[in-house]
Order: C-alpha cells, then sequence, then structure tokens
C-alpha cells in the first residue's frame, strides 16, 4: 500500500516543513523536517530540504509496510491516504506497538469492509506514545 502523489501533497500541507527541530511539551523527541522524529540528544538541529525529504520518504516507507501488515482489505487510494497520513503522526517508538485497528474496529475492517469501520473516527493518545480506539 503506497501513497499517492495526492496524499503525499496533503500530508507536506498540512505537516509543514521545518527544517530546525522543535520539542512539543510533554514529549521525548524532538521533530524536524516533514513530522520526522529525532531523540532529544540530537536537538536543537537544522537540516536542508533535500535532507527532510529524505527523512519523509524513509518515514512514509516504514508506515506503508506496517499498512500493509495491519489491512487485509482492499482499500481505495484514499484510504490508504488518509491512514497513512494518520500513522506518520505517531511516535516511532509507540509505533511499534501501535494498535489502532487492534480494537473491534480492525476486526470488521479485516473481516468485511472498511465502511464499517471508519479510520479515525474515535482514536485517544495513550501512554507511552500509543494510540488507541477510545472506550
Amino acid at each position: 500500500m503506497k501513497a499517492s502523489s495526492n496524499g503525499v501533497a496533503l500530508i507536506h500541507h498540512f505537516e509543514g516543513c521545518h527544517l530546525e527541530s522543535y520539542v512539543i511539551p510533554g514529549e521525548s523527541w524532538a521533530t524536524i523536517g516533514w513530522g520526522h522524529a529525532i531523540p532529544l540528544v540530537q536537538h536543537p538541529r537544522t537540516i536542508t530540504l533535500a535532507q527532510a525529504d529524505a527523512f519523509f520518504a524513509e518515514d512514509l516507507a516504514k508506515r506503508e509496510t506496517r499498512l500493509a501488515q495491519l489491512v487485509h482489505v482492499t482499500l481505495n487510494q484514499n484510504q490508504i491516504d488518509a491512514a497513512l497520513s494518520f500513522f506518520l503522526q505517531c511516535n516511532p517508538e509507540g509505533f511499534r506497538g501501535f494498535d489502532v485497528l487492534a480494537s473491534s474496529q480492525r476486526r470488521q475492517v479485516l473481516a468485511s469492509s472498511c465502511t464499517a469501520a471508519p479510520l479515525g473516527s474515535r482514536w485517544t493518545r495513550r501512554s507511552h506514545g500509543r494510540f488507541g480506539a477510545s472506550s
């Protein structure tokens, strides 16, 4: 499952590119480029646009691979782009244990169609950088 050029443009539009790193209050990492997470020990840091694009390509490829592992039904391109946009907002450490589709909604997605389980309808932030369905 690959992002389309429209999906990449949308992510870039909403994420924005920051060539100087910044820290989100309360988080254990800094952000640079098109939303790339770096350890706090590397902050402050400045990169070029080419480096930001390379980080983005690497981050997107990881999320595309993970999405393909999680979803076993056909998604249209807009659904793929939306899921990847959401996945790119996740702390890389939390993404390892990502459970966005581990709820009853995941079972619905895996068993039938995405129309029964719209992505992103009830997501809340959990501890340790993980996201999941709210109760």
